[in-house]
C-alpha cells in the first residue's frame, strides 16, 4: 500500500475522474434498492467489492474514494478484492456537514489519530463535504469553513492530500449569474479560512459543483453559460492558487460531460477534473442487478461510463482555448 502515496497533481491529471465509493450504507443501500438489486445483508459490501475488483480501473481513474470502514476492510484482509494491485491513490471521507464527528476547533487530537491510521493503511487523501445553501447564514459558513481549513492543516501535517468538497445549492429562482455570485462566496470563504489557518492552496485540491440555474428560474444557461459562470466564480474567489479542482455533477449530473467540455473548451486557467459518484454506480448497479452471471456487465458499464466522460473532457482540451473566461 506504500505506492498508493502520490502528489495533488496526480488526482486532476489526464482528463481521468475520480470514483467516488465512500456513501455511507444507508445511501449504498437506497441507491441498490432503487437500481433493482434484491438486498440481503452483506450486498452493499458485495457491491463495493465488485466495483474494486473491475480490470483496468487503474487506466481510467486518478484516484478512488472510500468509506473509512471500506478502506481498512480492504487493506487489512486476504479474503477482499486485491485493492493493492489497483495503482491509483486511494482516498478517505472524513467528513461532511451531516457528518460532524470532529471538532477540529476544539482539539485535533482524535482527528490527528485518525488522519495517521488512514495513511498508515494506505490512504494519500482524504475528503471532507461542506454545503452551502441558499439560506446558510454567513457566520455558519465562515464557522463550518474554520473547521474544514483546521481539518485541512492536520491532513498536510500527516501527509494527506486535503480534498476541500464545497457544494454550493442556489436557490430555487436563482438564475446562472446569482447562482455563481453564491458559489464564488461560498469557495471565497472556504479559501479564506485555509490561508488564514497556515495551508498553502497549491497543498489543496478543491472539490467543487457545477453552477446551474435553481430549480425555478426562469432562464435557460448553455453548458458555455454554465461553464463560464462555474469558472467566473471560481477566479474570483482565487482558486488559481489551488492544486487543481475537482468538479461534481451537483443537481444536474445528467449534464456533467456537458459542462465539462464546456470548461475544458473555455480554457481553465487551473488543472481541473471531475468525480464521479452515486449517479454513475446507480447504472453499474442496474446492469449487476445482484446476479453473479452479471458481474462482467457492471465492470464493463463502469470503465464505459468513465471513459466516456474522458474523452469527452480530452476533446475539449484539444480545442482552441476560449479565455474569454470573465465575459
Amino acid at each position: 500500500m506504500g505506492d498508493f502515496a502520490a502528489p495533488s497533481a496526480r488526482l486532476v491529471a489526464a482528463a481521468r475522474g475520480l470514483l467516488a465509493l465512500d456513501q455511507p450504507d444507508t445511501n449504498t443501500v437506497g441507491m441498490l434498492r432503487d437500481a433493482g438489486v434484491p438486498l440481503a445483508p452483506g450486498t452493499a459490501q458485495a457491491f463495493r467489492d465488485i466495483v474494486l475488483a473491475t480490470p483496468g480501473l487503474d487506466r481510467a481513474v486518478n484516484g478512488i474514494l472510500l468509506d473509512p470502514a471500506t478502506l481498512h476492510r480492504v487493506t487489512g484482509s486476504g479474503s477482499t478484492p486485491a485493492l493493492h494491485r489497483v495503482r491509483v491513490p486511494v482516498g478517505v471521507r472524513m467528513g461532511d456537514e451531516n457528518l460532524r464527528s470532529f471538532d477540529v476547533a476544539g482539539s485535533v487530537d482524535g482527528i490527528v489519530d485518525d488522519i495517521a491510521r488512514h495513511r498508515a493503511a494506505g490512504a494519500s487523501f482524504a475528503r471532507w463535504r461542506i454545503v452551502a445553501m441558499a439560506d446558510t447564514a454567513v457566520t455558519e459558513l465562515r464557522a463550518r469553513a474554520r473547521l474544514v481549513a483546521g481539518w485541512a492543516a492536520s491532513c498536510v501535517t500527516g501527509g494527506l492530500t486535503p480534498f476541500v468538497d464545497v457544494v454550493a445549492i442556489p436557490g430555487a429562482r436563482d438564475g446562472v449569474h446569482e447562482a455563481a455570485t453564491a458559489h464564488g462566496e461560498a469557495v471565497r470563504t472556504v479559501l479564506d479560512a485555509l490561508r488564514t489557518e497556515g495551508v498553502h492552496l497549491d497543498e489543496v485540491v478543491l472539490g467543487s459543483s457545477i453552477v446551474t440555474p435553481g430549480r425555478r428560474a426562469s432562464d435557460v444557461a448553455t453548458a458555455e453559460d454554465v461553464a463560464r459562470a462555474t469558472l467566473r466564480g471560481l477566479r474570483t474567489a482565487g482558486a488559481e492558487d489551488l492544486a487543481g479542482v475537482v468538479f461534481t455533477p451537483g443537481g444536474r449530473p445528467d449534464r456533467l460531460t456537458a459542462h465539462l467540455a464546456a470548461v475544458q473548451w473555455l480554457g481553465p486557467r487551473m488543472p481541473v477534473g471531475y468525480c464521479l459518484g452515486r449517479s454513475m454506480l446507480g447504472s453499474v448497479a442496474r446492469a449487476w442487478g445482484g446476479k453473479p452471471e452479471q458481474v462482467l456487465d457492471a465492470h464493463t458499464e463502469l470503465i464505459t461510463r468513465f471513459t466516456s466522460v474522458g474523452a469527452v473532457v480530452r476533446a475539449g482540451m484539444g480545442e482552441e482555448p476560449r479565455r474569454r473566461v470573465a465575459g
